[in-house]
């Protein structure tokens, strides 16, 4: 769902804002973006931008190091 948004010419921050207006979790959200082999100073600004914080991207990042 990520790719067609950006395929629609969403940035990558309006596309994340679609995924969670859609249910997805923070976590869920993480593994998306690590998907498309964002690293993390690319992931830090967009999840700012969402209204995220360093705590919920910090967990995510630590549920997605357990598997």
């Amino acid at each position: 769902i990520f790719d067609r948004w950006i395929r629609l010419s969403k940035s990558p921050k309006q596309a994340a804002q679609n995924l969670l207006n859609h249910g997805t979790t923070t976590n869920d959200l993480y593994k998306v973006l690590r998907k498309r082999n964002m690293n993390l100073e690319t992931i830090r600004p967009i999840w700012r931008d969402l209204g995220l914080t360093e705590y919920q991207l910090r967990a995510a990042r630590h549920a997605a190091s357990a598997l």
